[in-house]
C-alpha cells in the first residue's frame, strides 16, 4: 500500500509503518463497513469482514499499485471476502433448531405478514435488476453512500453512479426489475 510509509523491524525485516496504516483505516473503516453492511445487510458480518479486510489488505500491501482510491481497492477485497463467506454458508445451510427457538414473535401476526410481503417483494425486484443497478442501490440505501463514493467504489463517475440509481428507481416503480 504505498500510502503507508516502511520501518525497519527487529531482524532488519521492513514492514508496514503502524501509525500510516492506522490512518488508513481511520479513513476508510467506515466505507468498508457500510458497503459491506449494504450488500449483506447483517451487522455483524459486515464488522468482521471489515476487520477481516484491513488484515488482508496490510498481509498483501505490496499489491496496491495506486491506480485507484484507496477506499476503491479495499472495497474490492472486502467484496471478495464477503463472495467466500456466502460461499461458504452455502455449503453448510441449516439452522439450528435452538436458534429458530430464539426468534422473536411478532406484535401482530396480519401486520407482520403484509410488511415482510412487501420487503420480500421489493427485495425480489431489486434482486432481478443486473448486477451492477443493484450495487448502486444497495450502497445508496443500505450503505447510505454519497453518489462520488458509489462511483469510486465501483470504478465508475459520480454522474455514472447518479444515472444508474435513477434508472434503477425508474425500473422498480414500473414492478419489475425483470428483464433489465
Amino acid at each position: 500500500m504505498p500510502p503507508l510509509g516502511r520501518h525497519t523491524g527487529r531482524n532488519g525485516e521492513r514492514g508496514e509503518d503502524v501509525s500510516d496504516f492506522e490512518q488508513v483505516y481511520r479513513e476508510n473503516a467506515d466505507i468498508v463497513y457500510r458497503y459491506l453492511f449494504s450488500l449483506s445487510h447483517d451487522r455483524d458480518l459486515s464488522e468482521d469482514l471489515t476487520q477481516q479486510t484491513f488484515c488482508e489488505a496490510l498481509r498483501h500491501s505490496g499489491k496496491y499499485r495506486g491506480e485507484s482510491a484507496m477506499s476503491t481497492y479495499l472495497c474490492g477485497i472486502a467484496k471478495n471476502l464477503l463472495r467466500r463467506e456466502w460461499a461458504r454458508q452455502a455449503r453448510r445451510r441449516h439452522v439450528p433448531l435452538e436458534e429458530a427457538e430464539d426468534l422473536p414473535a411478532p406484535e401482530s401476526a396480519e401486520g407482520s405478514a403484509l410488511e415482510n410481503l412487501r420487503r420480500q417483494a421489493l427485495f425480489q425486484r431489486i434482486h432481478a435488476l443486473p448486477e451492477r443497478m443493484r450495487e448502486v442501490v444497495y450502497l445508496r440505501l443500505a450503505g447510505d453512500l454519497p453518489f462520488a463514493e458509489i462511483g469510486a467504489i465501483l470504478g465508475e463517475s459520480e454522474t455514472w453512479a447518479r444515472v444508474t440509481f435513477y434508472r434503477a428507481k425508474e425500473k422498480l416503480k414500473e414492478g419489475g426489475g425483470n428483464g433489465c
